[in-house]
């Protein structure tokens, strides 16, 4: 794909990396990424993505900003409290890369509809921020057969990794069989807004190394980061392939065949 005298301009400083180049950035622009929650992780990791130049980048959410939200999911401003996060982010997005598709679904994001959803996306991140929803969203792209990046955070703590980026790599039920409903969220346990702030732009890169190619992917590795100390460590494991028939199991009967696009509410 083709870049304008416009884009080339725009994403100057990017093109001369050898990471990416004019190849690996016509290839950005032909990708398609899918964030699922626009609050703390998915407000960097959009901001990012769209900088980076990938082609279109879908945003799901049925939340509104509030003015709590504002210390850590940055892209809203005072005057966003009030508006549907998917179409404040959506308009962040447009004025930060005009070169870019942004497509904003007002949905709540259930069994119902994530096979649609996903459909249309190469890459699916997931920055929600409750055990239920993290584990639909894996069943989910197990089954549509899409890469899944994951992150989460705990006060001062941020995990990244990649799931199901193919059909050898490990999912979420690999490393935690079943979800902690016990898991408590940043609404009880609080956070500093840097946390979010850096782990989704780490989910960020993550999307875009996959669309670049490179080798060096956190699959099967989780990145668990320390903002208290500073400390990063990896963590490795393997997948169950049990897990997969577990995963799929839960769409038996919404297979994405039978997906029509038409029907998805935006």
């Amino acid at each position: 794909m083709a870049l304008s005298k416009e884009e080339l301009h725009y994403y100057n400083r990017q093109l001369i990396l050898s990471e990416v180049g004019h190849e690996g950035q016509a290839m950005l622009k032909d990708s398609a990424v899918l964030v699922i929650g626009a609050g703390g992780l998915g407000c960097p990791a959009l901001q990012y993505m769209a900088g980076a130049g990938i082609g279109k980048i879908g945003i799901a959410d049925f939340d509104k900003v509030s003015v709590s939200n504002l210390h850590r999911q940055t892209i809203y401003t005072y005057n966003d409290n009030g508006k549907w996060k998917c179409d404040a982010a959506a308009n962040f997005v447009k004025n930060l890369n005009p070169f870019i598709e942004v497509v904003p679904y007002k949905i709540l994001v259930s069994e119902d509809n994530i096979l649609e959803l996903i459909s249309g996306y190469d890459i699916v991140l997931d920055c929600t921020d409750n055990p239920l929803s993290k584990y639909l969203i894996n069943d989910a792209c197990i089954t549509g057969e899409k890469a899944l990046v994951y992150g989460s955070v705990f006060k001062m703590e941020g995990n990244v990794t990649v799931f199901n980026l193919n059909d050898d790599s490990p999912t979420l039920r690999c490393l935690f069989p079943e979800p902690d409903h016990e898991s408590p969220d940043c609404e009880r346990s609080g956070i500093l807004g840097i946390v979010p702030g850096i782990t989704g732009m780490q989910m960020a890169i993550e999307a875009i190394k996959m669309i670049l190619g490179n080798q060096e992917i956190l699959n099967g590795k989780l990145l668990i980061t320390n903002f208290a100390t500073g400390e990063s460590r990896i963590i490795g494991f393997k997948p169950d392939f049990r897990s997969r028939e577990i995963s799929k199991a839960r769409f038996t009967t919404m297979l994405p065949s039978t997906i029509s696009p038409s029907t998805l509410k935006m």
